[in-house]
Order: structure tokens, then C-alpha cells, then sequence
């Protein structure tokens, strides 16, 4: 049996988490590991949870702490692959090598997010075994 995704939310936008989480609860694959909502509580589930892929927001709370966790993760060299979902462009965004993906907000297409986590999901298998 394939290990379960493992996926953390981080958004303000409770509302639009909470529509994601829903979501995946039909996918057997999906585990979220939880919610947060601030870039301290991202941090620290990061840490504590361990997840494959943190869902994030660029702009949180009018700051860009989402992409001062990016920058922290990838000067680090490991953790997490990120899947950025936000309406805010930032072309440094594409050039982080934690950053596997990238949605515009907004968007009605949730299937799309599905297809993003399987694709990055295999990215991180075969960069394990690459190693």
C-alpha cells in the first residue's frame, strides 16, 4: 500500500481552507495534516509535522511571510515542497527550488490541485530515489 500525501494548509483565507479540506476528504490518498493560518503556526507545523507538501499562500495578513518561509526552507536545502496558490505574482517564486507548483487564485477548477499534489508527489518519490 502507497504511503498517504501528506499535506499541510497554510492560508488566511479560513473560508478557502476550509473548502480545501472538505475537498480532500475524497481523496484516500490526501492526509491533511492540519490548518494554519500565520506564517509563526506554518513554521512551527512544519517542524512538528513534517509534512511532503505545504499548500501556501504568498500574502497572508498583508505581509509576504509565506514567501519568507520559502526563502527559509530553501536556504535550508530541505523540507517541505511547496505548492503556492495566490493571486500575488512573484517571479522569485519560480526560481525556488522548494516551490514545485504554482495556481493563480482565483480559480473553480479544485481538480486541478489534485492533479498538482500527484505531480509534485512523484517529483519527491523519484528525487528520493535519486539520491
Amino acid at each position: 500500500m502507497q504511503e498517504k500525501i501528506k499535506i499541510l494548509i497554510a492560508d488566511d483565507n479560513k473560508n478557502f481552507c476550509n473548502v480545501l479540506v472538505e475537498f480532500f476528504k475524497q481523496y484516500n490518498e490526501i492526509q491533511v495534516l492540519g490548518v494554519v493560518n500565520t506564517g509563526l503556526d506554518e513554521i512551527k507545523a512544519i517542524t512538528k509535522l513534517k509534512p511532503d507538501i505545504v499548500i501556501t499562500d504568498i500574502i497572508r495578513n498583508d505581509t509576504d511571510i509565506g514567501l519568507k518561509i520559502i526563502r527559509h526552507y530553501e536556504k535550508k536545502s530541505c523540507g517541505p515542497a511547496f505548492l503556492v496558490i495566490s493571486a500575488t505574482r512573484n517571479k522569485e517564486i519560480f526560481f525556488s527550488s522548494r516551490v514545485y507548483s504554482y495556481i493563480e487564485k482565483p480559480f473553480d477548477d479544485y481538480k486541478k490541485i489534485i492533479n498538482e499534489i500527484h505531480i509534485i508527489s512523484a517529483k519527491i518519490m523519484q528525487e528520493q530515489r535519486d539520491k
